[in-house]
Order: C-alpha cells, then structure tokens, then sequence
C-alpha cells in the first residue's frame, strides 16, 4: 500500500514511521511524501500512529484509522498450485510452499 502524507519541509531523505515502524520514501517533494506500506501492516482493524521524519525533525503524530481491512491477497488459490501427483510432496503455491 502505497501511504501519500501532505505538509511542508520534506525532504529527500524523509521516511514515515507507521506504527512504531520506519519506511524509507518510496517519493518525496517539499509538500508531500510517499512510502510503501507492507499490507500486513493494515490487515487488522484499529488505529495507527504516523508521523514523518526529516531533516529537520519529527512531525506531530497523526492517527491513521483502518476500519474494513482488505482480505485481497489473504487466501492461496490453491487451484494454481503445481503438483505432478498425489503422493506426499509440498505444493509451490504463489505465496510459497
């Protein structure tokens, strides 16, 4: 999940810190900065902190709130698995073995 905050005097160097976590900016102007999200990061109701460091300091921290959390990408198809036969073995699935 791509995460966009709005504000002032950001840097190049910005990173977002997303419930106690530091992401690098995957974008970043003067007046907004992009970071990448794992959705793991999201895939639970609540609320999170957010803030966004620079160099010249740590902004307020704000709360960033996931009320319906997407379930895209929680189940395996495991139609698409590859398996030649039926004998004990793993499954390389898209989401590993």
């Amino acid at each position: 999940m791509n995460l966009t905050i709005t504000g002032t005097n950001f840097t190049a160097g910005s990173t977002v810190n997303f419930n106690s976590v530091s992401y690098p900016a995957t974008a970043s102007t003067a007046t907004a900065v992009t970071a990448t999200i794992p959705a793991s990061a999201v895939a639970t109701a609540g609320s999170y902190s957010v803030s966004v460091t620079s160099t010249d300091g740590t902004s307020n921290i704000f709360t960033f709130v996931v009320s319906n959390p997407s379930t895209a990408g929680a189940f395996e198809n495991f139609e698409t698995g590859i398996k030649t036969a039926y004998a004990v073995a793993d499954v390389t699935l898209a989401s590993g073995s």
